[in-house]
């Protein structure tokens, strides 16, 4: 793929700037915001004016949504190697999400098998609706909740079975919790987050 990066008061003058300078129409690149700008940070976007991965990503995607009788539009972003798709459909999105996201998960791995046959050097993170940052704020804020619990009444308590990646960012996320400590309980096949009193 192939981009410029532009910057400016607000993403639109960004935009325009970007648009102006490379003599692109709207309709002919794809545009993610960076940074939308602060006081002392200008905004920052990105133009894509070539990219066949993102093409690849989108009729194989959109393909599927309609396929359901539905539409759909993907938004992206890049951070090498990985590209992220959030996938948002007029009434699909719970199918395509399913139960704690395990469809969502089956039809990324579709997407990856298929992706990379032809774009070795990338990887793909899939999102439908922005399914998995909500529901990483919310196991976030629970973790944290839970802490609060147990530095209160001073027992520990098991967190909600969650899967790998889930796990590590919890952990992640109340680890500076200094009175707070955690450990792995296996359950079957499960690993389950305890946190507890130091």
């Amino acid at each position: 793929m192939r981009y410029y990066e532009f910057e400016g008061k607000t993403p639109e003058e960004a935009i325009k700037t970007a648009l102006s300078d490379t003599q692109f129409k709207m309709e002919e690149v794809k545009i993610e915001i960076i940074h939308p700008g602060s006081e002392k940070k200008p905004a920052k976007i990105r133009i894509y004016f070539d990219y066949p991965e993102f093409e690849f990503v989108e009729e194989f995607l959109l393909g599927i949504v309609e396929r359901m009788g539905d539409k759909g539009e993907c938004q992206f972003s890049y951070r090498h190697p990985k590209i992220h798709i959030n996938l948002k459909t007029k009434k699909s999105d719970s199918i395509l999400i399913g139960k704690k996201g395990q469809v969502l998960d089956a039809l990324e791995f579709i997407l990856y098998q298929a992706f990379k046959k032809r774009f070795p050097d990338y990887k793909v993170y899939l999102d439908i609706n922005n399914y998995r940052k909500k529901r990483i704020e919310f196991l976030i804020n629970k973790a944290k909740a839970i802490c609060n619990v147990v530095r209160r009444t001073k027992k520990e308590m098991s967190f909600d079975p969650v899967d790998e990646n889930e796990l590590k960012l919890v952990r992640n996320a109340i680890k500076n919790e200094n009175d707070i400590r955690t450990y792995l309980v296996k359950k079957g096949e499960e690993s389950i987050l305890v946190i507890a009193p130091k």
